[in-house]
């Protein structure tokens, strides 16, 4: 019975804790669900600014470079640094000069700028553009233009496939994250469900026992709890209490009418000795009763063996002492 007890009590928690691991799944995947289509959401909805002002820190960039006359020496090496920031960041830049621009730089540094050249993935995108315009200043080095002059132009890109993979990025940590605390948490469940489990399966036990033939209705279920399966252990308790009283009622019930049987069977046979001693067919209105009697009795001892008090009821087939008792008020006393 422990075996049974220990399985019933193992399997309710593993159980538990298999529904409770279902539910995070479907509530992970639902938040998995709800971010991913709030990133899509963002991207169409803000992408569009976003890439504009990542154009214009880049172009606000590209001026400071440009401060010193020896700018677009150093812009060469600065340029592909720009690039990989930008990359990381998860958008495609490019750095386009104009054609005045070229010439003028080639005129006076002697080589050719190329900036940053347009190299654009395929893909859904948003994107943002500047234009960068001379000052006085710039007419220092960019000899063919004049103030108001656009000098070049700042292209940023953000593309969905590049915002998709930060959300699967970011879906994989949270998920490794949320995986360590569900099994921390299953263990710590399943080993507060097997001590929560012990007045049921106290239960289990008692009913188990019951259950089983010749077994006197004597066990009782320990109360381990004062919550829920403590007044189940209670009232089970009080329950066998009244089937264990109504139990002692139908043995003693049936063992004073097998007494009663038993005197009915005597007095019959002295009769029939009577009958046969005197060879006179009077007294056998008398015996014909008391075989009907006896008849009445043995059925009743036998109701009383199989079915429940409250349904027995001893017919009237006589007038005798039998009768009397099945039809006046005493008869309730066996119902």
């Amino acid at each position: 019975m422990a075996e049974k007890s220990y399985r019933f009590n193992r399997f309710f928690a593993l159980g538990t804790v298999g529904s409770y691991l279902t539910a995070l799944a479907v509530l992970a995947l639902m938040e998995a669900a709800a971010r991913f289509g709030l990133s899509v959401y963002r991207f169409s909805t803000e992408g569009e600014a976003r890439a504009e002002v990542a154009a214009g820190e880049i172009a606000v960039d590209v001026r400071d470079i440009m401060v010193n006359r020896g700018g677009p020496v150093a812009a060469r090496t600065v340029y592909p640094i720009l690039e990989s920031i930008y990359d990381d960041a998860g958008y495609r830049i490019a750095i386009e000069p104009t054609q005045e621009t070229v010439s003028s730089i080639e005129a006076t540094f002697g080589f050719t700028p190329r900036g940053i050249p347009a190299d654009w993935p395929e893909g859904r995108f948003q994107q943002g553009r500047v234009e960068m315009r001379a000052d006085d200043f710039c007419l220092q080095c960019h000899i063919d233009s004049q103030v108001g002059s656009v000098l070049g132009t700042v292209t940023v890109r953000h593309y969905l496939a590049t915002e998709l993979a930060g959300f699967w990025r970011d879906t994989q940590v949270l998920g490794l994250v949320a995986m360590a605390n569900v099994i921390l948490a299953s263990g710590l469940m399943f080993f507060y469900l097997r001590r929560r489990m012990r007045p049921l399966q106290a239960l289990d036990e008692a009913i188990g026992d019951l259950g089983k033939s010749g077994v006197a209705l004597t066990r009782r279920v320990p109360v381990l709890s004062r919550d829920e399966f403590g007044k189940l252990a209670h009232d089970t308790n009080m329950f066998l209490d009244r089937m264990a009283g109504s139990a002692s009622d139908m043995t003693a019930s049936s063992r004073e009418m097998r007494r009663l049987a038993e005197r009915l069977a005597a007095a019959r046979r002295k009769i029939e000795r009577q009958s046969a001693g005197s060879g006179n067919d009077v007294p056998a209105a008398g015996l014909r009763e008391a075989a009907e009697d006896l008849d009445a009795v043995r059925d009743l001892s036998l109701a009383l063996r199989t079915t429940p008090r409250s349904r027995v009821h001893l017919p009237c087939v006589s007038g005798g002492r039998v009768g009397h008792l099945a039809c006046s008020g005493r008869a309730a006393r066996w119902r």
